[in-house]
């Protein structure tokens, strides 16, 4: 974020965004794409959404936070106290060497070696609805499901 404060190129990456260009990212390439967005730090041992490092992101994907290196560093309780303390965003948890492409700022495809976690509360409380996908298996954005 530190390298698009340059207000020009933050622009022009959004309008190139919401041409419909599809935008993908793994790590901090899918975290920067929410607004807020994850920094790295954070409680692990609690849910609480307060003790999860934020900052502002591009904030291209509405209402949603990503995390990233999801499974294989353990970081549910983070991406799970975040959503309790922001019901109505929906969480997408991606793995390492795995991604999601988002086509339309709807469409989202997961594409890589594990699966992405989606932590949803279709009314904003609780309780959450959970989804893995896997490689191939996509999910609407603007209807918050699973797409067939």
């Amino acid at each position: 974020m530190d390298v698009l404060a340059d207000e020009g190129l933050l622009m022009l990456l959004k309008a190139k965004y919401n041409s419909g260009t599809p935008f993908g990212g793994t790590s901090a390439g899918a975290a920067v794409m929410s607004d807020p967005m994850m920094t790295g730090e954070a409680d692990l041992k609690i849910l609480d959404g307060t003790k999860v490092g934020v900052r502002k992101g591009l904030g291209l994907v509405p209402n949603v936070i990503f995390d990233q290196h999801f499974l294989v560093r353990q970081r549910h309780n983070r991406l799970f106290g975040l959503i309790m303390a922001n019901p109505k965003m929906l969480g997408i948890g991606i793995d390492e060497d795995t991604s999601v492409l988002i086509e339309d700022n709807r469409r989202l495809t997961v594409v890589g070696a594990t699966q992405v976690m989606f932590v949803n509360s279709k009314k904003g409380v609780q309780p959450f609805a959970l989804s893995f996908l896997k490689t191939g298996q996509r999910f609407d954005l603007k209807k918050s499901k699973v797409m067939n």
